[in-house]
């Protein structure tokens, strides 16, 4: 290794045992070397990519790389750039520089798979209530419309978090999700083929509410469908319970 590198991965090394000696150590699922110093061909003006994945707080995360960052280059001179995203991302990446950069990256750390993806079926846990309480507050003020929308968001955080208890990628889209979450739970028994088959119905109320300005959403449907999602919700957070202990 020339010694361009060398110095680089040195830094590389003292960014990282500071970021996992931090208040965020915890949160810190993956850290991947992508771009210039991974390939070999870094000048000795080139900056470091890192990219950091957490579990959650990715501003606090971003805080304390930052500060970490500008140590270490105050430290050693090499400017190390710091990219954070959220762990969600594993399982659904929004771009294709994450899922690219990802893919070919070296994690130079990981956190263990499974408390990964319990960690991010909590975050999933945790929105989907927060949704399904908006929805209630919506459908008590009589916004019906916004209440199947908030309602239908919880139902599908939860079918996520269900499906990431069986499989490690999620499906991009609402159809997606639907379908596997039939495949790996109704279809097998373990919910009944009733709660499945509101889940479909659910989505096309949620289409309508949020794009059919000629239908009617009616309390009934906000009803329904916060209904649906107080079920998957408790049915998660059951399994969830189960996989801890």
């Amino acid at each position: 290794m020339d010694q361009v590198l060398e110095k680089k991965y040195k830094s590389i090394e003292e960014f990282q045992k500071a970021l996992l000696d931090s208040q965020v150590k915890g949160k810190i699922a993956k850290i991947v070397l992508f771009g210039s110093v991974l390939r070999g061909d870094a000048r000795e003006d080139s900056d470091i990519d890192l990219m950091i994945i957490a579990t959650d707080s990715t501003e606090e995360v971003e805080r304390v790389c930052s500060e970490i960052s500008y140590q270490v280059m105050l430290d050693t001179g090499e400017l190390i750039m710091p990219i954070v995203h959220p762990v969600e991302e594993v399982f659904l990446p929004r771009s294709y520089f994450f899922y690219y950069n990802h893919r070919i990256g070296r994690e130079i750390y990981k956190m263990e798979h499974d408390e990964i993806k319990l960690r991010e079926i909590g975050s999933y846990l945790e929105l989907a209530k927060e949704y399904l309480e908006g929805g209630k507050r919506c459908s008590d003020n009589m916004d019906y419309r916004i209440a199947v929308d908030a309602a239908y968001n919880a139902a599908e955080l939860s079918a996520k978090g269900l499906l990431l208890l069986k499989i490690d990628n999620l499906p991009s889209s609402h159809g997606g999700i639907l379908a596997k979450f039939g495949e790996l739970y109704v279809k097998t028994g373990e919910i009944q083929r009733e709660l499945g088959r509101r889940t479909n119905e659910a989505l096309e109320l949620r289409h309508k509410a949020r794009y059919r300005g000629d239908v009617t959403i009616a309390e009934n449907d906000a009803l329904k469908v916060i209904d649906l999602a107080q079920q998957l919700i408790n049915l998660l957070s059951e399994l969830q319970r189960e996989h801890l202990t």
